[in-house]
């Protein structure tokens, strides 16, 4: 006797070509988180500061579960104290 006899069970059909989407999907979402870090740098004028980064990783811990306009926001607060 099943334990759940009204489950559904999904299968991938095509692993390989799941894997190489998913590849890809990855490698899109890194692409475009480090042009939006760039972009972040650039536009508040710290793509040079040895300290953007810590900002940055700050300013993502603080916001990034609510979106990219929060981390902008969250990093907005805190450039000013990496500015020289």
């Amino acid at each position: 006797m099943d334990e759940y006899p009204n489950a559904v069970i999904q299968e991938v059909l095509d692993e390989e070509r799941y894997k190489a989407h998913k590849k890809q999907y990855d490698e899109e979402t890194h692409k475009l988180h480090e042009e939006f870090v760039n972009d972040l740098f650039e536009e508040f004028g710290v793509s040079d500061n040895p300290k953007r980064y810590k900002a940055f990783h700050l300013a993502w811990e603080k916001g990034h579960a609510n979106g990219l306009e929060k981390v902008y926001n969250e990093f907005y607060d805190l450039v000013e104290l990496i500015r020289d």
